[in-house]
């Protein structure tokens, strides 16, 4: 399996399994964690339209570490 680690606040955990991957354009990775959620939690739980805080944010390091190369051609 190969997963992905994000570098986040430490509050939780943000690690999650690659189910899949694909190219969105020449310059975008679109990564699939199946079933996984990165919410934490409601960001108001007395009000539901405030929306989610999440387990990664924009501008977070991550790494994905392999145990094989592959080159990408296209």
């Amino acid at each position: 399996y190969i997963y992905i680690y994000v570098d986040n606040d430490g509050e939780r955990n943000a690690s999650y399994q690659i189910v899949a991957a694909h190219l969105d354009d020449d310059t975008r990775l679109v990564l699939d964690i199946g079933d996984a959620t990165t919410v934490r939690r409601y960001r108001d739980p007395a009000d539901f339209t405030k929306g989610y805080v999440y387990d990664v944010a924009a501008g977070q390091q991550v790494r994905i570490p392999l145990t094989r190369e592959w080159t990408v051609t296209r």
